[in-house]
């Protein structure tokens, strides 16, 4: 087997995932000959055993997930009307997911941006979560709970992540040369503001299911937790074979389809208020 199985495109900021060189599309045929044992060795073998690693997390996460989370939580969506239980559940599985891709790209790209992924892993995660927490804090104040106002707050979001998808790398170009201090205030200035944003989606989605029914809200806390553990999982499988930005377009989907999907919540909680 030649390189026919191997990536040797260069790698990029966008796709800097060197040390991988063997395509997920590949990935069924390199086993069967590593199983017929006519792969050989070096770096075919060891992407091989890579790859086969991650898909093993996610198979491991998937089960964990259904054993710990939903199985355990099914009976709080049993007696609840199925439309709330439908539209509920995907409201929470486009947050879960949307936000942790978003999360798994910026370490990503903060990672290069920053010189080492400790320094992305404090600046992101402390910024994002920061910021999240804050706009949870002030959806009590600025309340999404008319259609315009989530659709002025869909659309931001979905714009602001496909912005930092393909205006980052620009910025990043500019700025790479400045002291490290000024990259991690660079970093705050690109990734709060998008925090900020996010953190009013949880709450305001349990506000409209509130309205609606109480009883199945542990089961949407599940439904947010496992898609968030999945997406972790995804998040660096999206970027290896696709890149960063796809990771993040991804990401900004989930939030424009929250903008539908909020709006068929609304409707009942208003009827149900009426």
């Amino acid at each position: 087997m030649g390189g026919d199985y191997l990536d040797l495109t260069v790698p990029t900021d966008n796709r800097p995932f060197f040390f991988n060189q063997l395509r997920f599309t590949d990935v069924p045929e390199v086993a069967r000959r590593a199983l017929d044992r006519t792969l050989g060795g070096g770096v075919r073998r060891g992407n091989l055993t890579a790859s086969a690693v991650l898909i093993l997390i996610l198979s491991i996460s998937i089960v964990a997930v259904i054993a710990t989370i939903l199985v355990p939580l099914r009976g709080a969506a049993r007696k609840c009307p199925r439309h709330l239980v439908i539209v509920g559940s995907l409201y929470f599985s486009l947050i879960g997911m949307g936000f942790m891709l978003a999360e798994i790209a910026l370490l990503e790209r903060f990672s290069i941006y920053l010189g080492h992924p400790i320094y992305s892993l404090g600046v992101c995660l402390f910024s994002l979560i920061l910021a999240s927490g804050l706009g949870s804090l002030a959806s009590d104040w600025f309340r999404l709970d008319a259609r315009p106002k989530i659709l002025v707050w869909g659309m931001i979001v979905a714009v602001y992540l496909m912005m930092i998808a393909f205006l980052l790398p620009v910025i990043f170009q500019a700025t790479t040369d400045q002291e490290r201090m000024i990259r991690i205030a660079i970093s705050l200035l690109a990734i709060m503001p998008l925090g900020f944003l996010l953190g009013f989606a949880f709450p305001t989605g349990m506000r409209l299911v509130d309205a609606i029914d109480r009883q199945p809200t542990p089961w949407f806390w599940g439904i947010n937790g496992a898609t968030g553990v999945l997406a972790s999982v995804l998040g660096v499988m999206f970027g290896m074979a696709w890149g960063i930005h796809v990771t993040l377009t991804i990401s900004a989907l989930c939030y424009f389809l929250l903008i539908p999907t909020s709006f068929a919540l609304l409707g009942p909680a208003r009827a149900k208020k009426a």
